[in-house]
């Protein structure tokens, strides 16, 4: 899955957790970014595809092999790994609680600032559970799923029901969540009335919809490590033309040409 979507996965789910929220608005806005941060840091293990990972952290921490073949691994530290896994956001959404309370230590006790921090640790958890989740869609590759219980060595997913990128319909899925939940906040600042139940009930169906969309996809996308080179351009090429019989021409070209314009794998 794109980072892209990642992140506003993140944000989406954040936006029901606002919902749930009695807070300031510049809290609500942290929560919003918390959502946001945790659907993308699951990628972050591709910093070893950098061109100067080798010189640098490899070389710092004595790495036995480059960059590149430590991110098609199955090391700790490789692709789908560790960062992969309920364990990284466990650890990581409770450190975000930690450097939130050394900010607030001379105001608050440790339980207090953990307390009042607790909607900011959740929207970064869930959010990055939600990247996991994403990823098990795609092809088995090089990992064949991510390592969802780590340190466990197995791997859950890479069933190959989605490519990489170029779920433009899952895309706008994900944005319609967040656009009308955005819209049902702003709306409950001036009519009251249960935004707890509409934006989960928003949620749910976005759900709902992305899970039938990955379900019916006319064809399979899996492949093995060793395949890459014959099938990408062949696989890439399907899952486009896939997208423009779901969009139609007119939508799926707006979505190429926004596509174009984003410095992101989308």
């Amino acid at each position: 899955m794109d980072l892209l979507s990642h992140i506003l996965s993140g944000l989406a789910i954040s936006t029901v957790i606002v919902s749930f929220s009695k807070v300031s608005k510049k809290h609500k806005a942290v929560i919003l970014f918390s959502g946001a941060l945790g659907g993308g840091f699951p990628d972050f293990d591709v910093l070893s595809h950098w061109s100067q990972f080798d010189t640098t952290f490899g070389k710092f921490f004595e790495l036995d092999m480059p960059g590149f073949q430590i991110y098609h691994s199955k090391r700790w530290y490789s692709h789908h790994a560790f960062l992969h896994s309920l364990t990284a956001a466990a650890l990581i959404a409770g450190l975000i609680g930690c450097v939130i309370y050394l900010f607030k230590r001379k105001e608050k006790t440790f339980k207090q600032s953990f307390y009042d921090s607790r909607y900011i640790m959740l929207a970064f958890f869930l959010g990055f559970c939600v990247h996991l989740l994403e990823d098990m869609p795609t092809p088995t590759y090089a990992w064949g799923g991510v390592n969802f219980f780590w340190p466990s060595g197995v791997y859950f997913g890479g069933t190959g029901e989605i490519w990489w990128w170029n779920n433009y319909d899952l895309f706008l899925i994900i944005l319609s969540v967040i656009l009308i939940n955005a819209l049902v906040l702003i709306v409950r600042s001036y009519v009251k009335f249960n935004a707890r139940i509409i934006s989960t009930l928003i949620l749910f169906s976005g759900v709902s919809l992305y899970l039938y969309q990955i379900k019916t996809r006319p064809f399979d996308f899996n492949y093995q490590k060793a395949e890459h080179g014959k099938v990408f351009w062949e696989y890439e090429q399907k899952s486009k033309a896939i997208q423009k019989d779901i969009l139609g021409e007119r939508l799926y070209g707006i979505m190429v040409e926004f596509d174009k314009h984003v410095p992101l794998w989308f």
